[in-house]
């Protein structure tokens, strides 16, 4: 594909991939801002008592924190790779969709939150990226993507549909001796060949 190019403009599925994903990094950040607030006020009690409010440690409550806000961080660079295109970003948002299963199976064991809105958003996340016009998106914004050439049937050295590379026409229309021409059949030639 040309750089210089301008990509073809995203298919509505995909557009509503990227809202789902902005919408999720939104409240990641709303509910890890509120959870560093609540870190930052328990720095004053005992490790006793931030377990017996949280049921884990300030060290657990840390590591989940910089795990959260690290796949968030992902997900903003997720976001910003969709909108350029190509294999690269179709993967990048198979992980995130891979590490949502995940994250949602992993609270559906732990029974820590309800996981089911997060499990279907990433069905439906994974269902939109499979669309006929998504998966055509994604590859003709791939860098590595060769558009077929056009040209003109029947011209030299510019094969198009029916055109034969080099000289002469193709069977129907006006071409070179023992070619068939418009109303020509094998062995006979039509009219006026080059």
């Amino acid at each position: 594909m040309n750089p210089y190019a301008p990509a073809p403009p995203m298919p509505g599925p995909l557009k509503a991939v990227r809202v789902i994903l902005i919408i999720r990094i939104v409240l990641a950040v709303i509910v890890y801002s509120l959870a560093l607030l609540g870190l930052a006020a328990a720095a004053g009690m005992s490790s006793e008592q931030v377990e017996a409010v949280t049921g884990m440690g300030a060290g657990g409550i840390a590591a989940v924190l910089i795990l959260g806000l690290a796949l968030t961080a992902f997900e903003v660079y997720v976001v910003v790779a969709l909108g350029k295109g190509g294999a690269r970003a179709l993967t990048l948002v198979r992980v995130v969709v891979v590490l949502g299963f995940a994250s949602g199976l992993l609270n559906l064991v732990t029974d820590s939150s309800n996981p089911a809105l997060g499990l279907v958003l990433m069905a439906v996340v994974l269902l939109l990226t499979q669309t006929e016009s998504a998966k055509e998106w994604f590859r003709v914004t791939d860098p590595g993507h060769q558009p077929l050439q056009g040209g003109y049937p029947g011209h030299p050295n510019q094969p198009g549909p029916g055109g034969y590379p080099g000289n002469g026409g193709y069977p129907g229309q006006p071409g070179h001796p023992h070619q068939p021409g418009s109303g020509g059949h094998p062995n006979h030639p039509g009219p006026g060949g080059y």
